[in-house]
């Protein structure tokens, strides 16, 4: 008796090679695969070469070197299949084909790589929903917020205001850098997609673009987190000459309506209308590598003056697996 199929997405109609988009699948428990194969028609004589999984948090399962099995037509080696027995868990996964150039697909697999994968349940089918990881992210007031100075917690308010339409961040003296964070301390690695939200508005600047270093502007969001090679992103480092390092950098993102001029750059920024509200919406699963743990989220204004931006609101939103196993 076989073990029942996980997921297939072959078909018996014509096929070409190279497939024009990854092959995925998603699971709602943790599973034993037993059985993976993969299909090379036009493999051109090639021997079988190595399957693996890679989950969305960068776990990688195999690669597992494949036998061949004869295809239709007398086709040596069109078949490649595995035989991992090796228990996986809950989430979504891309399977990775050592040869992608010989790989059949066709449009009735919209383009991915055949594959069929069997194997048996061995969890609890978990939730795979949505949750707010941010509290008071209507910023009516500045409960659960931290205010920060140059990163660091501060009793001093300072350039930060509250405003009947959100938080205002207003420099006139010196270069600062001063805004609101929130611890988080979050799990995502079982995000399919985190989106981080925000409705902001640059209302002055002088220095204009992001600034000569890439990390300065009326108004910005940042997230500070572990990635899933275990490297903290805590850091800010400058990008102008000489550049400092960027091998910790955070998620900054700045936000200017002033084209730059001099040195300035446009790193790391996006250009809004002056005095507008504007919506930002960015996936951090789409950063390189992948987010692993959350530990915080902030908002701020920095630079030279005089300058002031504004948020109203802000929002990060976990979507995938969220409990079980």
């Amino acid at each position: 008796m076989t073990d029942p199929v996980i997921y297939f997405n072959g078909n018996i109609a014509g096929v070409q090679n190279g497939p024009t988009r990854e092959t995925t699948f998603t699971i709602n428990a943790s599973h034993r695969v037993t059985f993976i194969y993969t299909y090379h028609y036009f493999n051109n004589g090639k021997l079988p070469g190595t399957i693996a999984l890679r989950h969305s948090d960068g776990t990688v399962y195999g690669p597992w070197q494949a036998e061949g099995a004869l295809g239709q037509g007398g086709v040596k080696n069109a078949y490649w299949f595995v035989r991992p027995n090796v228990e996986i868990k809950a989430g979504t996964y891309t399977v990775v084909d050592s040869d992608k150039a010989t790989w059949s697909h066709n449009s009735g697999s919209s383009g991915a790589g055949f594959v069929e994968i069997k194997g048996v349940k061995t969890g609890t089918a978990v939730t795979v929903g949505e949750k707010e990881l941010l509290t008071n992210g209507t910023l009516k007031s500045l409960s659960g917020w931290t205010i920060h100075r140059w990163m660091q917690p501060t009793g001093d308010r300072g350039e930060v205001t509250q405003e009947s339409d959100g938080i205002k961040f207003r420099n006139t003296v010196g270069n600062t850098r001063m805004g609101i964070m929130q611890t988080v301390n979050a799990d995502v690695s079982g995000a399919q997609r985190l989106i981080l939200k925000a409705v902001v508005k640059a209302v002055e600047q002088n220095l204009t673009g992001t600034g000569w270093q890439g990390r300065e502007a009326p108004v910005a969001v940042m997230v500070t987190y572990t990635d899933v090679a275990g490297v903290v992103r805590n850091g800010l480092g400058s990008m102008a000459n000489p550049t400092e390092s960027q091998t910790n950098r955070m998620f900054w993102h700045g936000f200017y309506y002033a084209n730059p001029t001099g040195n300035s750059q446009t790193w790391h920024g996006t250009k809004v209308s002056q005095g507008s509200w504007h919506t930002y919406e960015v996936d951090l699963m789409s950063l390189n590598p992948k987010p692993k743990m959350i530990h915080a989220v902030g908002a701020e204004g920095s630079g030279w003056p005089t300058r002031e931006g504004r948020i109203s609101s802000i929002s990060l939103k976990f979507y995938g697996t969220i409990s079980g196993r």
